[in-house]
């Protein structure tokens, strides 16, 4: 997880959630970022860039959406 799209929310419906963008790379702070994490089989959403956390698998980053 590198990215979500659309990058600003208000494009999204009232509930929807942003696609993700996956690929081999290595995500980079951006300073208001998410970081996902699977543990026991779920995925844990936490609030900034945290490349590690308790015993779960780092999935990956990327900016919180823009709000216009």
């Amino acid at each position: 997880i590198f990215a979500a799209i659309p990058a600003a929310t208000q494009t999204l419906p009232t509930g929807m959630m942003p696609a993700l963008a996956l690929a081999p790379v290595t995500p980079e702070p951006s300073g208001n970022d998410m970081s996902y994490f699977l543990r026991n089989g779920k995925v844990e959403i936490v609030d900034g860039f945290v490349p590690s956390h308790d015993d779960s698998l780092f999935l990956g980053a990327h900016p919180r959406a823009i709000t216009l």
